[in-house]
């Protein structure tokens, strides 16, 4: 039974208080789980509008990302999480050093 201010996930249906400053839209608890199928779910809505269904999408979107590539090269290179995804490592020198120093770069 919920107690006063308690909403139940969508997720894995327990229940859960609802962090104060977002209480009238959290719907998931914060469990990992239920965050990624929050992610999920959230990602789905906004990509079924159709004002974005094209965003990433088209010759502009290819030209600024290769761009961007071009002018940050390594960034990706032996990132764990970016070779998961299938990005491919870059071919540079410098690359190893970086590694070393920003293995860190995204996070724990």
């Amino acid at each position: 039974m919920a107690q006063s201010g308690q909403r139940k996930c969508l997720c894995c249906g327990d229940f859960f208080i609802p962090d104060p400053r977002n209480r009238d839209r959290q719907r998931y608890c914060s469990a990992a789980t239920c965050r990624l199928t929050s992610k999920s779910a959230s990602q789905g809505a906004w990509l079924s509008k159709p004002q974005n269904t094209d965003y990433f999408r088209g010759p502009l979107h290819v030209q600024r990302v290769q761009s961007w590539r071009l002018a940050h090269p390594g960034y990706s290179a032996g990132c764990t999480r970016c070779s998961r995804w299938g990005m491919s490592r870059h071919a540079d020198p410098r690359a190893r050093a970086r590694r070393q120093r920003n293995w860190h770069h995204h996070g724990a």
